[in-house]
């Protein structure tokens, strides 16, 4: 349940986007450095990645997993920011398929294209 008394928690996934602003071209003048920006895109049943991803407040304290295992969405990340391989993610977590990575990155590129216009 969450704190307001009702049901679950709805899923979301925060999306960050950098902002670059305007350069000036007065001389000796520097733009001001890049603005991170958040969204806040909610995944329901209708969304592609309902069918690969799942959570519940007794796995993983909550955390978002892949559907069918205890695996954190956020340990793909993780290991590809410290320069794994795919292959190697999948060698190391047995239970994630490659088409639920390969969805989960589909989805994650078309939120990007679609934050981008």
């Amino acid at each position: 349940m969450n704190q307001r008394g009702g049901g679950r928690c709805p899923p979301y996934f925060w999306v960050f986007s950098v902002v670059h602003p305007p350069t000036s071209d007065r001389p000796g003048h520097t733009a001001p450095p890049p603005i991170m920006k958040k969204k806040i895109i909610r995944m329901d049943t209708t969304t592609p990645l309902s069918h690969i991803l799942e959570r519940s407040p007794d796995k993983v304290s909550g955390a978002w997993v892949f559907r069918g295992t205890r695996v954190p969405v956020a340990a793909f990340f993780e290991n590809l920011k410290d320069g794994a391989s795919i292959d190697q993610f999948l060698e190391w977590f047995p239970g994630v398929t490659r088409a639920q990575v390969e969805a989960l990155l589909d989805y994650e590129l078309m939120v990007l294209n679609q934050s981008a216009s």
